[in-house]
């Protein structure tokens, strides 16, 4: 199940006109397919163009369409606007069992929402990002992962990551017990990814470990959520992997204009 629904915009035509920018999360937009259908009877000729944009980081989509027909007969031209948006599903991220993708959406579009996250979840969603940036990443248990949530692997290179979902600041003590941790799991690198930021003195703190062996990134709520979005940036390659495949065949009329000079030749405006 997709985070986004069906939305008749009828009432609302500025979601799909407002230009070629998420309305959600400030993404540009990407053309997913366009098709243009030609119409020929015997008293009228036309074209029918449809189009569907999706948002590469959040899913967000809109489809537009514009039909033109010429009536011989009357000397009248017609021009249809039809449109259609997705509406956002409220999601909740205290249920473990929600698909890691759904939730990744969900915080591309909401990240204030992140404070709400089952922390499983969230690292759930770590590992996940990171998976997608290159890395294989896995999780730990709940038990016995001695202070290390995610392990990140890529070459020979192994990261040890430990994700605290706080809405304060975190301490210089709580990075002192990721380096303890990588100690005993015998790792010298590793990453704090948090949902907030940190206190002052934590860059100090990590620069001291360096010296001694010990490599840790701190990854705050932006640097967090900049990698999510990178992760999320090709979500639909191809209009078979849009979640509503017959969306263009379920817009709704927003506007139409009629032309008794012949034809009123209206196109698309460029975004």
């Amino acid at each position: 199940m997709s985070i986004w629904t069906y939305s008749d915009v009828s009432h609302e035509p500025h979601y799909v006109w407002s230009g070629n920018t998420c309305t959600f999360c400030q993404t540009e937009m990407k053309l997913l397919h366009r098709q243009i259908d030609n119409i020929s009877t015997l008293k009228s000729t036309g074209s029918h163009e449809k189009r569907l944009f999706v948002c590469p980081v959040c899913g967000w989509w809109k489809a537009d369409g514009q039909q033109e027909i010429d009536a011989w007969v009357h000397h009248t031209g017609f021009s249809t606007i039809e449109g259609a948006a997705a509406s956002l599903r409220e999601l909740d991220l205290t249920d473990i069992s929600t698909p890691i993708q759904e939730v990744r959406s969900y915080l591309a579009v909401k990240y204030e929402q992140r404070f709400t996250m089952h922390p499983r979840l969230f690292e759930e969603t770590i590992a996940s990002v990171f998976r997608d940036l290159g890395y294989e990443a896995e999780a730990t248990a709940y038990s016995g992962d001695d202070g290390i949530d995610v392990i990140l692997k890529r070459g020979e290179e192994t990261i040890g990551v430990q994700a605290k979902r706080y809405k304060a600041a975190i301490e210089v003590d709580q990075i002192r017990s990721l380096a303890g941790a990588l100690l005993l799991n015998g790792m010298t690198r590793g990453m704090f990814v948090t949902t907030s930021g940190f206190q002052s003195g934590a860059t100090r703190t990590t620069e001291k470990y360096q010296t001694r062996g010990y490599k840790i990134e701190l990854a705050d709520a932006k640097r967090f959520y900049e990698a999510l979005k990178i992760a999320q940036r090709n979500m639909y390659a191809s209009l078979k992997e849009f979640p509503i495949a017959d969306v263009l065949n379920r817009m709704v009329k927003i506007e139409e204009y009629v032309d008794d000079t012949r034809h009123s030749g209206l196109k698309f405006e460029p975004f």
